[in-house]
């Protein structure tokens, strides 16, 4: 086939999981300076790339464009509504016709020439080369600009109302959730919008109504096109302050949560709830599992990463011992507080929190928990890189051998990323310091195991690095 290149700048410095995601495709990589304009860049990447006249074909980096066509001398042309000094080929009072960032050239010479004659001006380039060899302007089904703030959470909005998952469809600004087959979640989940205190509904998007359709319940959001917290850590390259500015609004909620003088009876309740959670459930799943692997596997000795560890039956009582003997914290709890459902709005600086556990009516003191549950959520993501493994960004290797589970598990972080943990164990929430939330953090990623069964590898991963993290915070 094609080859395909990446421009990329000077310096760039590419992400473990993204050069292997280059490597899958077989993708070339060609640097230029950043100061070079998009002609410039153009130029040099030509003169790189293109050893005879050819073909060759562009698309911008930050565009998203369904049905690429493969003829040449071919510009995609797509309608916009939206004000931004993209080239425009015609307009009218409701829109606007403009270039989409896909172009195709049937002579990479001629191309390198305008550009030459143009001083690099990409634009009058491509016009200079269409006076030449005429180009075919031709509008695309489905267009999304993601390269400017204007443009980026329209294009993100619409390309999420494009798709229907797991029973969640966005529509017009609305999102819509419902659930034939887990139908009291979504019950659950709409009386926990509905009781919630005046504090969270300003953390939560605006809860629009309930209904009843053929797929039983539903409730209704506002739409918010800003990505969730753990695509952030995952993918994005946001400096340490981003993140210690996202712990001082975490630190604040939490803050808030607490209810100081909880009644007899609501104590009570949480710590019944806190026995079956915790070490009931616990124990309940990982023996669940484990059935696939031998009576032994939990039993076994453990070596991760060269690391010698007790077995697995042994942490997870040393866990829930550790766990248990906390004293409780009574707040309103959210149930689920990882980054996947955390929300950061860039103009409100404010955290919207999306997803909760749910409850069973809509009584504010069901709302009621243990807010070191929460918390061992959020250390789940940021210290036991949850999200990290949930997106592909590890390598785990896991055999048996004299009655030891040995482990190898990388997970691709960054330089950054540590420093951003570093920064993280340096707070405390709730007045407990980061490192006591560890045991119970250890625990969600045991009890968790039963819900990826569709993924052995990414089981195996949540082992391992449960492992690791007893072997670098607890042994």
């Amino acid at each position: 086939g094609d080859l395909v290149y990446l421009s990329l700048p000077q310096g760039y410095e590419l992400t473990h999981n993204e050069s292997r995601i280059i490597n899958r495709y077989s993708i070339k990589l060609v640097f230029n300076d950043s100061k070079l304009s998009l002609g410039g860049s153009v130029i040099e990447t030509i003169k790189k790339i293109a050893e005879k006249d050819g073909p060759i074909r562009f698309l911008h980096g930050d565009t998203l464009i369904s049905g690429l066509e493969s003829e040449l001398d071919l510009i995609s042309t797509a309608e916009t509504t939206q004000d931004y000094d993209w080239e425009i080929i015609g307009a009218g009072d409701s829109q606007e016709l403009v270039w989409a960032g896909y172009f195709s050239f049937k002579s990479s010479n001629c191309l390198l020439n305008c550009l030459l004659t143009e001083k690099g001006n990409f634009v009058s380039a491509i016009k200079k080369y269409d006076q030449i060899n005429p180009l075919d302007f031709r509008k695309v089904g489905y267009w999304s600009d993601f390269g400017h703030v204007n443009s980026y959470y329209l294009s993100r909005a619409k390309l999420l109302a494009s798709r229907m998952f797991n029973n969640v469809i966005v529509d017009d600004w609305v999102i819509k959730k419902s659930s034939p087959t887990m139908n009291h979640k979504i019950v659950e989940e709409s009386n926990w919008y509905k009781a919630a205190p005046l504090f969270l509904k300003r953390s939560t998007p605006k809860y629009l109504g309930d209904g009843v359709n053929d797929n039983g319940f539903f409730y209704l959001l506002e739409y918010l096109p800003i990505p969730p917290l753990n695509e952030i850590f995952v993918h994005g390259r946001n400096p340490v302050f981003f993140w210690n500015e996202i712990f001082i609004l975490l630190s604040e909620h939490f803050n808030s949560a607490l209810i100081f003088n909880p009644s007899d009876k609501v104590t009570e309740k949480i710590k019944v709830d806190n026995l079956s959670l915790i070490a009931e459930k616990t124990k309940t799943r990982v023996n669940e599992f484990s059935r696939l692997l031998g009576a032994d596997f939990l039993s076994n000795k453990n070596c991760v990463n060269g690391l010698d560890l007790p077995s697995l039956n042994w942490i997870i009582d040393d866990c829930i011992h550790k766990t248990l003997e906390q004293e409780l914290i009574v707040g309103y709890i959210h149930g689920d507080l990882c980054l996947s459902n955390i929300l950061f709005d860039p103009r409100s600086r404010r955290l919207k929190l999306i997803d909760p556990r749910g409850i069973r009516s809509c009584n504010e003191d069901e709302l009621f928990g243990d807010l070191k549950y929460d918390f061992a959520k959020l250390t789940h993501s940021i210290i036991g890189m949850y999200d990290y493994i949930m997106a592909g960004a590890y390598e785990i290797n896991y055999s048996h051998q004299d009655n030891v589970n040995i482990f190898s598990l990388k997970l691709f972080s960054t330089s950054n990323l540590i420093k951003i943990q570093k920064k993280y164990l340096e707070r405390s929430f709730l007045s407990i310091p980061v490192k006591d939330i560890i045991p119970l953090t250890i625990l969600l990623f045991l009890s968790m195991l039963p819900l990826h069964d569709d993924d052995s590898e990414r089981q195996m991963a949540f082992v391992a690095n449960a492992l690791r993290i007893y072997g670098e915070y607890e042994l």
